[in-house]
Order: structure tokens, then C-alpha cells, then sequence
């Protein structure tokens, strides 16, 4: 539809064009206001196209990024896991016995009330 806005247009600015040179050989007024009527008429398309242009808006954009990554790619070494004995008496413990502070895991064995903290040793 723009195309054919802007080529009908174009086509009356030019023969207006055409029409106002042909109005000054011999000087004739009713050539000359044809001419400024053809300009007017042939600017009315080309104005709609360029003010619907700066009307409308582009589109946004949605990008959707989903990354998902494995716990056990981002650990390195043995991935098996060890049940956490009591050092004193051998009892089982549980994730309720072992509480994390900022010296590092305390440990409080149910079974003979004993209180330590647990030293991990580097696993290189």
C-alpha cells in the first residue's frame, strides 16, 4: 500500500511540475493554479505514508534465555556421600545432629552428648 501511496504521489508532483513550467510559455492562470492543485493533490499520499511511519512503533522484542546446569558438573572429585558417624561413640547421626557455624560444622551426638567440631581435610 505504501508503494502505491508514494508512486501515485510522486507521479502528481511531477506532472504538476510539468504543468507549472508549461503555465510561464505564454503565461496562462488556469494552467498554473491546475499545477499548484496537482502538488497539493500529489503531496497528500506521500504526507499519509510519512506520518504513519513515525507512527508506528517496532515490535519489542522478547528474548527468553533458559540455562540449566547439573550440581554434580560443578563438583569435582568423588561424588559418593559418606554417613556422618559419631567420632566418639560410632553413633549414627543425622542432618538434625550437625549445624553449621561460622567456625565451621558442630556436631551434637544423641547418644552419648558429646559436642566436637568436624575438620574437613582437603580432598586434592
Amino acid at each position: 500500500m505504501k508503494v502505491v501511496l508514494i508512486t501515485a504521489g510522486v507521479f502528481l508532483i511531477v506532472m504538476s511540475l510539468i504543468f507549472f513550467l508549461g503555465a510561464f510559455a505564454p503565461f496562462d492562470l488556469t494552467i498554473l493554479i491546475e499545477a499548484i492543485v496537482m502538488f497539493v493533490i500529489g503531496s497528500i499520499p506521500i504526507a499519509i505514508v510519512v506520518i504513519a511511519e513515525m507512527r508506528e512503533k517496532p515490535a519489542p522484542i522478547n528474548i527468553t534465555n533458559k540455562i540449566e546446569i547439573d550440581a554434580d558438573d560443578l563438583v569435582g572429585g568423588d561424588k559418593t556421600y559418606e554417613k556422618l558417624k559419631c567420632k566418639n561413640c560410632g553413633g549414627s547421626l543425622t542432618s538434625k545432629d550437625v549445624r553449621f557455624t561460622d567456625i565451621g560444622m558442630i556436631v551434637n551426638c544423641p547418644y552419648c552428648d558429646q559436642v566436637y567440631a568436624i575438620e574437613e581435610e582437603p580432598k586434592w
